[in-house]
């Protein structure tokens, strides 16, 4: 389970919006000051004096969930497996098994059925052939992240749930497969923001933290602009490293070495010699978590660009 200070997170919320507590007050007809300042302290609050708090923060409780709520440890192990072959590009098996979850959480907490939801929206958008469909789907993320915050909340000071992180996910997910990187990047930037500035602990949110920076790069690096690509990337790695994230520090040495291919600096020959040695080490790493298009990736780029062969 996520480890959140309750108090904190909701005058987080209250500051990315720009309001003071007498503001807030103004808006949340029947909440007292003292209400307000007792929660963000800590403090025992009634839920029903909070009511409309809650309401235009976009939140049905102000206690925070997990992810997902499966009380079975089977059904745990069923929802990891169902990421596990997304993150290997077996679709087909993920729906079935997403399905057999989907039975399971329908009638469990408001928040795991939403997640559940979300996860067979992206999975769909990975299946489908046609653009329209694929649409529905970016329309239905769309939508969930629209009820996450009042309008006009600062996304760089909110306060999001990994549930609320995954959503996003999920929605750059079907707009890169549309190849609308572009529609990415700003929030991306936000996301990253967002992240460095809240979270003292970087370990709950690495994961996330380095998928959003490979994703960045990506997106920066297919529209040709490569300003800060360099900065980007050397960030997301160290978080990788810190915990050893070998998915994401892949994803992210994958984009570098075409940056440095596509930008022409293997006419020196040390920053080739660099490239070299990464590539064969990510070649390697890949295969150890088992992302085979990644393990594919590199094979290629070495036999490609090297004309080294010498891999098992």
């Amino acid at each position: 389970m996520e480890s959140y200070d309750r108090a904190k997170f909701m005058s987080m919320k209250r500051e990315a919006l720009g309001y003071s507590r007498r503001e807030l007050c103004e808006r949340c007809n029947g909440m007292s000051e003292k209400t307000l300042t007792r929660l963000e302290k800590g403090k025992s609050v009634r839920k029903e004096s909070i009511k409309e708090l809650l309401e235009f923060y976009h939140q049905c409780s102000h206690t925070i969930y997990p992810v997902m709520e499966l009380e079975m440890l089977s059904m745990t192990q069923v929802h990891n497996e169902v990421l596990a072959l997304m993150f290997q590009g077996n679709y087909r098996e993920a729906k079935r098994r997403q399905e057999f979850l989907e039975g399971y959480v329908k009638e469990g907490e408001g928040d795991s059925v939403r997640y559940s939801e979300v996860i067979g929206k992206e999975l769909q958008c990975y299946m489908v052939e046609k653009e329209t469909d694929r649409e529905e789907g970016i329309q239905y993320f769309e939508k969930q992240i629209a009820a996450m915050m009042p309008e006009g909340a600062d996304l760089e000071k909110w306060p999001l749930q990994k549930k609320e992180l995954h959503i996003f996910l999920a929605y750059f997910n079907a707009l890169t497969l549309d190849g609308r990187y572009e529609e990415v990047i700003p929030t991306l930037r936000k996301l990253l923001a967002n992240l460095e500035r809240r979270y003292h602990d970087m370990m709950t949110f690495s994961n996330l933290y380095g998928c959003f920076s490979y994703k960045l790069v990506r997106a920066l690096r297919e529209t040709g602009q490569w300003e800060d690509i360099l900065e980007i990337a050397e960030k997301g790695l160290k978080v990788c490293e810190e915990v050893g994230d070998i998915s994401n520090t892949c994803g992210i040495q994958s984009e570098l070495l075409c940056y440095f291919k596509d930008n022409d600096f293997f006419h020196d020959a040390k920053i080739k010699e660099q490239c070299f040695e990464t590539a064969k080490e990510m070649y390697y790493l890949s295969e150890v978590v088992g992302d085979k298009s990644k393990h594919d990736y590199f094979r290629r780029f070495l036999e490609r660009v090297y004309g080294y062969t010498e891999l098992y």
